[in-house]
C-alpha cells in the first residue's frame, strides 16, 4: 500500500506539471506558490477523470484491489465500477511520521464543487484522526529553530504558510483535534 501512494504521489507530481495541470498551476500561483513551494511541500494535481489514477497505477502493476486500499480509488455506487477517490483537486501529500506517503488532501478546482477539501477515506495506512499534516517536517524545523512549540494550523495552505515564514506547524486532516494528534504533538515533541 505503501508503494501505491507512493506512485500515486509521483503521478499527481507530474500531472501539475503537465498541459492539463494549467488550472491548477493558475490556482497555485494565484495563491503564491511556483514550481518551488509545488516541489518543497510536495503539492501535485489529480486530473477531472474517473480513472485517471485507477488507469495508471494499473500500468504500473498494482491491483484494483491494492490501488483501493490505499485509499487512491474508491468502489463504485449502485453497482458500478471504481473511480478514483481524487479528481479534478489539487493534492497535498499527508505523511507519516518516517515521511511515508500515506493518504492525500485535495482541494477542489471547480468553484460548485460538493467539498472543497476531502481527504483520503479510512484506510490500513490512513487514519485523518491519527495523523497529522507535516508532522515530519515541523519536527525537523522545530529542532532547528528551537522554538517552543508547534502551531496547529487549520489546514494545508495554512501550514505551508506557516513553514515558509519558518513556523513549525501541523493541520488536523479535517478533525477536530483528537486525543491521538495530540499525542503527536506533545508526546513525542523532538522526535
Amino acid at each position: 500500500l505503501y508503494a501505491v501512494a507512493a506512485s500515486a504521489a509521483k503521478l499527481f507530481a507530474a500531472a501539475l506539471r503537465s498541459s492539463g495541470g494549467a488550472d491548477a498551476r493558475k490556482y497555485l500561483q494565484g495563491r503564491g506558490f511556483g514550481p518551488d513551494e509545488w516541489e518543497r511541500f510536495s503539492i501535485g494535481y489529480a486530473p477531472d477523470e474517473w480513472t485517471w489514477t485507477i488507469d495508471k497505477l494499473k500500468a504500473e502493476g498494482f491491483t484494483l484491489e491494492e490501488i483501493i486500499g490505499a485509499g487512491v480509488a474508491r468502489d463504485g455506487q449502485d453497482g458500478k465500477p471504481p473511480i478514483d477517490t481524487f479528481r479534478g483537486r489539487v493534492t497535498f501529500e499527508i505523511t507519516d511520521t518516517a515521511g511515508k506517503v500515506i493518504g492525500f488532501g485535495g482541494r477542489a478546482l471547480a468553484k460548485d464543487a460538493k467539498a472543497k477539501y476531502i481527504n483520503s477515506p479510512e484506510t490500513a495506512l490512513y487514519s485523518k484522526g491519527r495523523v497529522l499534516y507535516r508532522i515530519k517536517q515541523a519536527r525537523e524545523l522545530l529542532a532547528k529553530t528551537k522554538a517552543a512549540g508547534l502551531v496547529v494550523g487549520e489546514g494545508y495552505l495554512d501550514v505551508i504558510a506557516f513553514e515558509r515564514a519558518g513556523i513549525a506547524a501541523v493541520a488536523p486532516c479535517g478533525t477536530a483535534l483528537t486525543e491521538d494528534q495530540l499525542q503527536l504533538i506533545f508526546g513525542q515533541r523532538g522526535a
